[in-house]
Parts: structure tokens; C-alpha cells; sequence
């Protein structure tokens, strides 16, 4: 059967129920088991996951390329008209699988997808798979998918798609950029998207959600700069107000997409916040900058008095007095003195009050 392939990854990539969060995981061939099918799916309570081999990945490669260049670029036939249009739209997703960056195929695949839209009798479901088809691949374990900037950008496209339909916000998957974070270390196309879909909910209650959702996600990701970045963005966005998203949003609406949501401002309670970040930061001798960016932040958007800081000063002053000086280094206060190198209490303490320095000298403020 011709795309025998491609129709079963489409199958298990649509697996019910849609809202199950599945792990797309990637794993070399293993030649020790027994006979397989293609895929192989573990469902158990705390873990849903779809296991794609080596093999598999090339044959849904081969079939879905082969296909397209038959069926598409190398005939003389429209392929809107003459085409399997589903068959089309699942050939196109093997590709989206196995080649994220493909903007020809997406291209194919987003026109697949509005024709089988239009011409569905269960319109909404075949939307709402479409959207588990690309929320799974964007969370899966291969990096070149997850952090696809093209996959990112269709996924703002279909919570447009989802607004014209004027389903509810509250059973959008806003988890997604907490799934796709923890598979991608700093993934900016995840995060910036975070963002974007953040400025865009007029559902306070989900607005709310996602801000505690990233920040929860900050807290335990303390290297990651685009979390932190986004959760600065979020906590400002009261103040700044900075509207690009919604224009961003606008634009997609002059194509297929209709309605434009009104502006909905999170309220945060900054100066809470801000005592809830300090507070981590001394609990955990926090030594990674993201956490020392987002108060810096802040506290120049919102022009909030220094005073909070000032035991941090004394802090440094007496470790420097006790241990030696922390010098600069790259614009950082990173040069910690050799002596503390062989102590690792001390080392580690060192780095964080190197942190703290570097704030202090970047606010701007004095002892």
C-alpha cells in the first residue's frame, strides 16, 4: 500500500487521547530484540512514549521524499486537484519528522492541511490532530526537531487557527514549552514562542497559568537564559507593554486566519517577585547569571530602589576582605583567587558572590 509508512507514523502520532503528553523518542537500531513493527508504544501511567528506530526514521525518509518527488515536482499533474490530499498531508508529515527545516515541504504541508481542513466533515477534530501531531514532534528527543524555528512558527499559526474556531483557551496545552524546554537546553525558538502565545491568551486564568508555569520552570532550570528571558518578558510586559506579538498575530490574520484577541495584561506582583527571587538566589547560592539578569531587569523597568540589594554588598565586601578580591574578567567578576580553588565550599561560594558583584557594578550601585 503506498505510503504504508508515513500512515503509521501518522496513526501513532495521533494517538487518543490528544491531550496525553507522549515522548517521540529516537533510538538507534537493536539488532538484540525480536521482530518489531515500526514503532514500538509504552503506555503506562507515568509514561506514554513512542519509540522510533533507525530503520524507521529512513524508511519514513525514503517514502515521504520518493513520494513528493514523484507525485509533486516531478509531474506534469496539478496537486490540488489530482493528488491524494490526506495521503499528501501524511507524506508531508514524515518529512517534518525527518527534515524540520524544509520550508518547501511545510509549504506542501500547511496547503495539504487547509484543503483536508475545508473539506472534512469533523473539521475541529482534524484540527485538533493536527495540532497533537505537531506539539509531539516539537517535544520529541531529537533536538533538530524540537528546536525547528519553522515548526514553532506554524504551531503560533494553529493557536490562531484555534482562536477562529473559538475553542477554549483553557484546553490549549500551555505545558508544551515546559516539555520542549527540558528536552533543549535553552531553546529560543521554544521559549520565544512561549512568549508569543503568552501575549496573545485573553484568558487570564491561562495567562496566569503559563507565567507560574515558566517561572516554576526557571526556578529548576537556573542556567537556562531563554526561560529566564521569557519570564523577565512576562513579569515587564505590565509596564512595557510591548505589543510586536499582537501585530505578529494581526499579520497572520490577513491570510487564513480570522479575529484579532483583545490585549489582556498579566498583573504581577513585582516587589513579591522580587523578594521571591532574592530569597532563591541566597537559598539555593544561586552562581549562574539568568536569576542576576531578571532582578537587573526589573528593577530597571520598574525603577525599583536598591535597598533590597544592600546585604548583598556587605556580603561580598567581607568575603573579599576574608578571601581576597574576585577580579573582572569578560565583564564578568569571574577570577576567583587561586587559594579557594582547592576548597570547594569556598569555591562555590565564590562564584556566587562573583555573580553578586557583577550586579552590583551593572545596577549601578553603591556601598
Amino acid at each position: 500500500m503506498e505510503g504504508q509508512t508515513c500512515q503509521s507514523l501518522y496513526k501513532v502520532l495521533v494517538q487518543e487521547p490528544l491531550e496525553e503528553q507522549y515522548t517521540l523518542s529516537f533510538v538507534p537500531n537493536r539488532p538484540d530484540l525480536p521482530k518489531h513493527d515500526l514503532f514500538l508504544t509504552i503506555n503506562e501511567p507515568n509514561c506514554h512514549e513512542i519509540i522510533c528506530f533507525k530503520s524507521t526514521w529512513l524508511m519514513i525518509f525514503r517514502e515521504a521524499h520518493d513520494y513528493i518527488n514523484d507525485k509533486i515536482l516531478h509531474s506534469n499533474t496539478n496537486s490540488n486537484g489530482t493528488v491524494d490530499q490526506f495521503l499528501l498531508y501524511q507524506m508531508t508529515i514524515g518529512l517534518l519528522m525527518t527534515t524540520a527545516e524544509n520550508k518547501m515541504n511545510l509549504n506542501l504541508h500547511k496547503g495539504a492541511f487547509f484543503r483536508c481542513l475545508t473539506s472534512s466533515e469533523e473539521d475541529l477534530k482534524f484540527l485538533r490532530r493536527e495540532i497533537a501531531v505537531v506539539s509531539r514532534l516539537l517535544t520529541c528527543t531529537n533536538n533538530k526537531i524540537n528546536k525547528s524555528s519553522s515548526l514553532w512558527c506554524w504551531y503560533r499559526q494553529l493557536f490562531a487557527l484555534w482562536n477562529r474556531y473559538r475553542l477554549p483557551l483553557d484546553l490549549w496545552d500551555t505545558d508544551i514549552f515546559m516539555r520542549s524546554g527540558s528536552k533543549h537546553f535553552s531553546n529560543y525558538y521554544c521559549w520565544n514562542t512561549c512568549r508569543w502565545i503568552f501575549d496573545n491568551l485573553t484568558d487570564f486564568t491561562v495567562k496566569e497559568k503559563l507565567f507560574h508555569e515558566t517561572k516554576r520552570f526557571a526556578f529548576q532550570n537556573t542556567r537556562d537564559s531563554s526561560c529566564w528571558h521569557a519570564l523577565t518578558y512576562m513579569a515587564c510586559q505590565q509596564q512595557t507593554k510591548n505589543i510586536f506579538a499582537i501585530k505578529d498575530y494581526e499579520t497572520l490574520n490577513k491570510g487564513r486566519v480570522e479575529g484579532t484577541p483583545e490585549i489582556v495584561w498579566l498583573p504581577v506582583e513585582i516587589l513579591k517577585l522580587q523578594n521571591e527571587i532574592v530569597k532563591f538566589i541566597d537559598t539555593f547560592t544561586i552562581s549562574e547569571w539568568p536569576a542576576y539578569l531578571f532582578l537587573l531587569s526589573i528593577v530597571q523597568v520598574f525603577s525599583l530602589p536598591h535597598t533590597l540589594f544592600h546585604p548583598w554588598m556587605n556580603d561580598v565586601y567581607r568575603f573579599e576582605e576574608e578571601n581576597g578580591m574576585i577580579q573582572l574578567q569578560w565583564g564578568f567578576y569571574s577570577v576567583i583567587p587561586k587559594a579557594l580553588e582547592v576548597d570547594l565550599l569556598k569555591y562555590s561560594m565564590a562564584r556566587h558572590m562573583a555573580m553578586k558583584k557583577t550586579f552590583f557594578i551593572k545596577l549601578g550601585a553603591r556601598r
